[in-house]
């Protein structure tokens, strides 16, 4: 009778032991998941000379984006000019324009980076390839006197 507590004590601590290795590693395996670099890096876009428009032809991501910069100015949309156009893969939903306190979903966007000048100031304007979507992504620079 000995004998067998003495073996049934060790069939419990190999089981307790194995049951604690196991819980172990599985905790060990999902702090390895969790722990990565908390470092996001922002792609910057994918900028590449386009034909979408061509002698200031307006297409409707630029008529959009004259639109939106008239509005936005409080100007009548005959007085803005369009100035260059290149296609843009945009890293994010924002179109490459961080706003703080706004979160962007990382995903690429194709679209347009738009020049548009009203006055003497230029403007540089992001859209997506439809021109639904419109940010204003500079402040008014001075354009250099012709």
């Amino acid at each position: 009778m000995n004998i067998y507590k003495s073996n049934s004590g060790r069939v419990k601590s190999s089981q307790t032991w194995s049951q604690v290795f196991l819980v172990l590693s599985s905790i060990a395996i999902l702090l390895a998941a969790c722990t990565g670099s908390k470092t996001q890096t922002v792609p910057s876009p994918q900028v590449t000379p386009t034909t979408a428009v061509q002698g200031g032809m307006d297409t409707l991501p630029v008529a959009r984006a004259k639109s939106f910069l008239a509005d936005k100015l409080g100007i009548n949309q005959e007085t803005i000019q369009f100035v260059d156009v290149q296609s843009v893969q945009w890293p994010d939903s924002c179109l490459g324009v961080q706003t703080p306190g706004i979160m962007c979903a990382m995903h690429v966007v194709d679209g347009f980076k738009l020049t548009l000048s009203a006055g003497n100031q230029t403007y540089e304007v992001h859209t997506n390839l439809d021109g639904s979507q419109i940010v204003l992504a500079s402040e008014p620079d001075t354009a250099p006197a012709s």
